[in-house]
């Protein structure tokens, strides 16, 4: 059994799903809605003002979805939820162009390493000079808000699996 989140689910305005996300029957539905949210690119502040929650409220069921994934931030429980089928990105055809180095680096991401980490990988970057030079690229390239949207995308281009 599949449930998706709709606009008319969590009572939305404006903050449309810009993808159809579903997820399965795993988590508790608060847990499921949240985490679509995030999938999403929205923060915390904006899923409590969609959800009509408190922030801090929104911030335990984060933390609750990076213990129940064993994930060090949302865009590692994101990317670990697509992986084992509790969120279901559909496909889509037409690629967004990364290079070869953002590749790597939305591997990174979503695998939980933050900007000083994927430094390291680079051989000691400065983690600003990671994020000007190839996280911010990078999100824009995907046309995402922020990397937690860019793991979402990064498997609807097909760039992760």
């Amino acid at each position: 059994m599949v449930q998706t989140i709709e606009r008319s689910q969590v009572g939305m305005g404006e903050a449309a799903v810009e993808a159809e996300i579903q997820t399965g029957v795993g988590l508790p539905k608060d847990l499921k809605v949240v985490l679509g949210f995030c999938a999403l690119g929205r923060d915390s502040a904006e899923v409590a003002d969609i959800l009509s929650i408190d922030q801090e409220t929104v911030k335990e069921k984060e933390a609750e979805l990076q213990v129940f994934f064993g994930a060090p931030n949302m865009a590692a429980a994101v990317h670990r939820a697509i992986k084992a089928r509790e969120l279901r990105v559909e496909p889509e055809q037409g690629r967004r162009h990364i290079n070869k180095s953002q590749s790597m680096v939305l591997g990174f991401i979503a695998s939980g390493l933050d900007n000083r980490e994927i430094g390291e990988k680079f051989g000691g970057k400065n983690p600003n000079t990671v994020r000007r030079n190839v996280t911010k690229p990078l999100i824009k390239n995907l046309g995402a808000r922020n990397r937690t949207h860019a793991v979402l995308l990064g498997h609807k281009f097909g760039y992760l699996s």
